[in-house]
């Protein structure tokens, strides 16, 4: 007899629910209309004021230090983090599982081994640290949002968790991904619908937009997403963080749960999301100090540099794609970004006019679904699963349809050749970092994602990218256009639809690009320029 699929739904949001301890629920929940939840985690009397301040004042690095001075244990952060998770998840729901009493054994053992040798065990020494849930981890579930993989409990730690684990970091959850890990939002049949803590009317992103949320809210000071075509710079975007999308081959994929493995034409990434630029490199650092390569053969042998950024830093200035324009709330942070570092004569900034990225969208579509979606289809069917909007929209794109053999090298070079093309057109400008939109709006409604390629089109060309916020919505300053003339159907659509009144308090953020492989310089001129906003 086959299980309805909502049984199984059903049954895995019951242990999440079991997972989330008595003392740690809301007494009684806000309304519906209430849309900023970010305060109630301080207001709801269930966080101490040391917890309060432990989970909001500092970033990852500092509580490291923290740690290493004695001033806090790992068990109070995670008893405080626990709590303030336990709190996000009954306000936006960015939670598929808290473990409490495996964390707080985990960081006794830390602050006892401290206490006894004087050493720290690694750089992320009683660090709590949340992960995307098709992450694995030992002993707890991988099923990347597909119900019919419910019930599969990884053996052992993906390589990048037993990492972070060895630096010394504390894992105490795991955080919700879309139907198929390919959404920028963060909904499916399995766990239901995650909402962004600033306006509960909007999508904290995807695909790992559990994390975004759950670090929006400050429930996590560090946490590890992965990306494909926008999936942590989305969310990072969405809730105000820092977000770093590496260049690939430097962190390592092995024990990443999903529907395929071995497609090799566009690779997915992990990295962190964070508070700080000094965290994503701390965690950078951490990871790629224990020589991952000696491990999974498909790494460079490239260790972690530490570089300072020029002394006059070259930035591109990226204003649009020529696709669709950003709405006044990102066009009103590029142009305070502008204005920002044109005042110092430690920047030098010439705009950039996009390559072809229309091309890249319909190229990296294409790649996304080689078998014209089967793998994902038959896992759907194996229980009934039904297949939600934006999976429907991502996989009915206009060029997806099975290859054979021939069609996927045909693709391949296609990539190829895009991407010496995008290396000479950036040559021509001779810039370090460009700086652009995350997407053409901030947050999306829930629903409405559908534009991915301020992100996607850096996947394509295998550029890392960094996240980083700038400002928030202001209904006085975002004010529509009517005069605005669209430059396409698609453009138009993203326009009409703008009212700043719906975006009331979201957070706005931009994307700076840098160099393939060059991760290192990348985050030392985004320090330099957030030094400057």
């Amino acid at each position: 007899m086959t299980i309805d699929w909502r049984q199984i739904a059903a049954k895995y949001c019951a242990h999440r629910d079991g997972s989330i301890p008595e003392p740690f629920k809301i007494k009684t929940l806000p309304k519906d209309t209430v849309l900023n939840v970010t305060k109630i985690p301080s207001e709801c009397g269930l966080l101490t004021p040391k917890e309060i301040e432990l989970t909001e004042k500092y970033d990852a690095t500092a509580l490291a230090e923290m740690i290493k001075d004695r001033k806090v244990t790992s068990v109070e952060l995670v008893t405080a983090f626990c709590k303030r998770a336990a709190i996000a998840q009954q306000l936006v729901n960015c939670v598929n599982e808290l473990f409490y009493e495996e964390a707080l054994a985990r960081a006794a053992e830390l602050d006892e081994y401290y206490a006894k040798t004087g050493s720290l065990v690694g750089p992320l020494h009683g660090v709590p640290v949340s992960v995307k849930e098709h992450i694995s981890i030992k002993n707890h579930t991988a099923t990347a949002s597909f119900l019919a993989k419910a019930n599969i409990i990884a053996e052992k730690d993906s390589d990048l968790v037993a990492t972070v684990r060895k630096a010394g970091a504390v894992f105490y959850c795991r955080t919700p991904q879309p139907q198929a890990i390919m959404h920028l939002e963060t909904s499916s049949n399995l766990t239901g619908v995650t909402v962004n803590p600033f306006n509960r009317k909007l999508t904290p992103g995807g695909s790992s937009g559990g994390e975004g949320a759950l670090l929006g809210i400050k429930a996590s000071v560090l946490g590890i997403g992965s990306d494909i075509g926008g999936s942590i710079r989305s969310p990072a975007a969405n809730n105000g963080l820092f977000g770093l999308r590496p260049s690939t081959l430097r962190l390592s994929r092995k024990g990443c749960q999903g529907a395929v493995s071995g497609q090799e034409t566009i690779l997915g990434v992990v990295g962190p999301l964070g508070r700080s630029v000094r965290d994503m490199n701390l965690f950078m650092k951490a990871c790629i100090d224990s020589q991952p390569w000696l491990d999974d053969a498909s790494l460079l042998p490239m260790p972690w540099r530490s570089v300072a950024p020029p002394k006059t830093l070259k930035v591109g200035i990226m204003r649009s794609d020529n696709v669709v324009n950003p709405q006044p709330p990102v066009a009103r942070a590029m142009q305070m970004a502008i204005d920002q570092l044109s005042k110092n004569p430690d920047f030098d900034l010439v705009d950039v006019e996009p390559l072809d990225h229309k091309y890249s969208w319909d190229l990296i579509s294409e790649m996304y679904w080689l078998d014209g979606g089967k793998v994902y289809y038959d896992l759907f069917n194996k229980v009934g699963e039904p297949i939600l909007p934006l999976t429907e929209w991502i996989m009915h794109q206009p060029n997806v349809k099975p290859h054979d053999i021939t069609a996927v090298w045909k693709l391949t070079a296609a990539r190829d050749e895009y991407r010496n093309r995008y290396l000479k057109h950036l040559q021509a400008y001779g810039v370090d970092v460009l700086l652009t939109p995350v997407g053409p709006s901030p947050a999306p409604k829930l629903g409405e994602a559908k534009y991915w390629t301020y992100t996607s089109v850096w996947n394509l060309l295998d550029l890392p990218a960094v996240v980083f916020p700038v400002t928030t919505v202001d209904p006085k300053l975002d004010v529509k256009d009517e005069s605005y003339i669209p430059m396409n159907e698609q453009d138009a659509a993203n326009y009409e639809t703008y009212s700043p009144e719906d975006y009331l308090d979201a957070p706005v953020s931009l994307q700076l690009v840098g160099k393939r492989w060059q991760d290192e310089e990348l985050l030392a001129a985004l320090d330099k320029i957030v030094s400057m906003l």
